[in-house]
């Protein structure tokens, strides 16, 4: 009995009825799955139904006759082995191409990293050299500057006649109307519930100025924008103005006059801005002044709003006459980073920290050395402010002390310092100070917010000391009825008090 279709002996033999075969099962049954249901040998149609088991002995598979001898079994042994050795031959010659391929591919992988290693170099060098050029201050310009000249005389001229016309009287002019007194300050300063959380930006505030004479806010953001905000209660503080343009965050700012507005920033260049005649509420470049090769950390309007001296991380300041932008009037290089530019109100002095210095400059001379050297800090200058009554100085460091200074002392050989304080926790970090219009009071932004009186600043007249959170700036508005701060967790913030 023999399977119909291989030809052997089955081992689960069934019978169709309609052909008159036997078939192994497992062959007729693939068969009929994969044939539309036809015998494979007659073609006749049979259905699985119609199959019928064989009942017959386990039949064992006879040996083929090649191996029914030894003579036949060696030589099947040995085409078994030479098929074998065939075998692990053409085995090998894969092995080696792709031995051969591997290597080859390693090869254009060492080849293509050598080259991207010298393109990285190339584009390193380009871009050393790019920070090292100056930048143009306007399209198509080329700033290039020599050795330090020193101001034009127009312009020492009118720094001048500044001076003659103010300093006699700026011991003695008034106060400003509403001007908070200093009981007030101590009993009645508060933060102000504002409706400014609504106006924030989530990239956080950098550097503050408020408005002379509006009380306008003026904010510099780590995204590159400034904001302008109006304060006129502390329930209606409304963003009033956008200045989008530099590309790194904003590092200092300043109001000017006839609306304008001066903004340093990280992108090492600083811009001046003018309200868009078409949009009110944003601000439009006027000018780019470019030619530090660091990023400018700080800068000072001119008080007489002509003029503008900025310092940068390239180890220089710089001194623009902003009628004519297309380059310094004068740069000053030192040995290290010049910070926290500040002018006093004479417009005669210019302040720059220098290390844990504070260094004065003659602006009608510019000297490269400076003509006075102010030691009393043993970490990095943060903030200066000049008081408007021209007798003092308040600086703030890093190693987290306030100084105030008496200028009048320094011009004659004894200790300048007349009061020293500090912010929040002992050694923390004092990041911004300045002075109100009067001069009496002093505000100081680092762990914390104080108010002190200038000449007793032992004791604060207001304090709200913060563990979590650390004070860039602060500014005073014009009659002292607040200080508005900015920081890295609390955003803008006022500190005041509205009678």
């Amino acid at each position: 009995m023999f399977c119909a279709i291989s030809g052997q002996v089955p081992r689960d033999p069934v019978f169709a009825v309609a052909t008159g075969h036997v078939y192994e099962r497992q062959l007729i049954e693939k068969s009929l799955n994969g044939e539309s249901g036809c015998c494979p040998v007659t073609g006749l149609a049979v259905n699985l139904s119609d199959l019928i088991s064989v009942k017959s002995n386990p039949a064992i598979a006879p040996r083929p006759p090649s191996a029914t001898s030894i003579t036949n079994m060696l030589q099947l042994f040995q085409s078994e082995w030479d098929a074998v050795l065939l075998e692990t031959h053409t085995l090998k010659k894969q092995l080696y191409q792709t031995q051969q391929q591997l290597s080859q591919s390693l090869y254009q992988n060492d080849a293509a990293n050598r080259v991207i290693a010298k393109l990285l170099k190339e584009r390193d060098d380009l871009r050393s050299k790019l920070a090292e050029a100056p930048l143009p201050s306007q399209a198509g310009a080329t700033v290039t500057i020599s050795e330090p000249v020193g101001l034009p005389d127009a312009m020492v001229a009118s720094f001048m006649e500044y001076f003659e016309e103010n300093s006699s009287g700026r011991k003695s002019r008034p106060l400003p109307e509403g001007f908070v007194a200093e009981h007030d300050i101590q009993n009645n300063y508060d933060i102000m519930k504002t409706n400014v959380s609504s106006v924030q930006t989530q990239l956080g505030f950098r550097c503050i100025a408020v408005h002379p004479d509006t009380s306008d806010v003026l904010v510099g953001c780590a995204d590159g924008e400034g904001k302008v905000f109006s304060f006129s209660a502390p329930t209606d503080v409304r963003a009033t103005g956008i200045l989008r343009g530099h590309t790194e965050a904003i590092t200092g700012v300043s109001f000017l006059p006839e609306g304008r507005i001066a903004t340093s920033s990280a992108d090492r260049t600083v811009k001046v801005w003018k309200k868009d005649s078409s949009d009110e509420n944003n601000y439009s470049p006027a000018g780019t002044l470019g030619f530090h090769k660091g990023p400018v950390n700080s800068l000072v309007a001119h008080v007489g709003g002509k003029a503008l001296a900025t310092a940068s991380d390239d180890c220089s300041w710089a001194f623009w006459d902003l009628e004519h932008t297309d380059s310094p009037v004068h740069v000053s290089t030192l040995q290290s980073v010049p910070t926290a530019a500040s002018v006093h109100a004479d417009g005669i002095l210019l302040g720059f920290g220098v290390s844990s210095n504070v260094t004065l400059w003659d602006v009608r001379t510019l000297l490269k050395e400076p003509i006075l050297n102010l030691e009393g800090h043993s970490g990095e200058i943060a903030s200066l402010s000049f008081s408007n009554n021209g007798y003092h100085l308040v600086s703030a460091g890093e190693d987290g002390i306030v100084n105030v200074w008496d200028l009048r002392k320094a011009n004659k050989g004894k200790s300048p310092v007349i009061g020293t304080f500090g912010v929040g926790s002992t050694g923390a970090p004092v990041r911004a100070v300045c002075f109100d219009y009067s001069g009496n009071y002093v505000a100081a932004g680092g762990n914390g917010v104080s108010v002190v009186k200038a000449k007793k600043c032992k004791e604060p007249l207001y304090s709200v000391p913060s563990n979590d959170d650390t004070v860039h700036g602060v500014a005073f508005s014009r009659n002292a009825s607040f200080v508005a701060t900015i920081s890295e967790n609390a955003g803008l913030q006022f500190f005041g008090y509205m009678s």
